[in-house]
């Protein structure tokens, strides 16, 4: 059964039993080339940030490592991958957290219940302002990040409230 420590940022190995540490390990496994994917998107993101801050909106960054991998001919393999990878994480999380207890699936239903309604908030008021034209297209690495940031936020949050 799964019990939360550090105050929410992790949880005690030794209270899962053998079938729920196979869960866990390949839910977190599987999670690693998306993560990666993502990580590549976000820092590149960031360096082309850092550049047009640093020479006053004056240049372009150079071509970022994500965009490089972007143009090798099998990179539509890596992506499908990763997808694939995605989707064993969640069906592997789902069935961890089918098998704890009520505290759990709180925490993690108010966590992700909130994030997903707030990050929905954020992204039609984008949409509607976009389609005022008071901003640009819409960032979606962006919202994919304010997305896990609410829910760290909201999960820390009920951690607090009912852990």
């Amino acid at each position: 059964m799964y019990e939360i420590t550090h105050k929410g940022a992790w949880f005690k190995w030794s209270t899962l039993d053998r079938s729920e540490k196979g869960l866990v390990t390949i839910s977190c496994a599987a999670a690693t080339i998306p993560g990666m994917l993502a990580g590549l998107a976000v820092g590149d993101q960031a360096y082309e940030i850092g550049y047009r801050l640093a020479t006053g909106g004056r240049a372009r960054a150079p071509v970022g490592l994500h965009a490089q991998l972007t143009s090798l001919p099998f990179f539509d393999a890596i992506v499908a991958a990763a997808i694939l990878c995605a989707l064993i994480s969640g069906i592997a999380w789902w069935r961890f957290s089918l098998r704890q207890d009520e505290m759990l699936n709180r925490v993690q239903n108010y966590a992700l219940g909130h994030a997903g309604s707030w990050s929905l908030a954020a992204a039609t008021l984008w949409w509607l302002m976009e389609l005022g034209g008071w901003l640009g297209e819409f960032p979606l690495g962006l919202f994919v990040l304010l997305g896990y940031g609410l829910i760290l936020s909201f999960w820390f949050r009920a951690v607090r409230r009912w852990a």
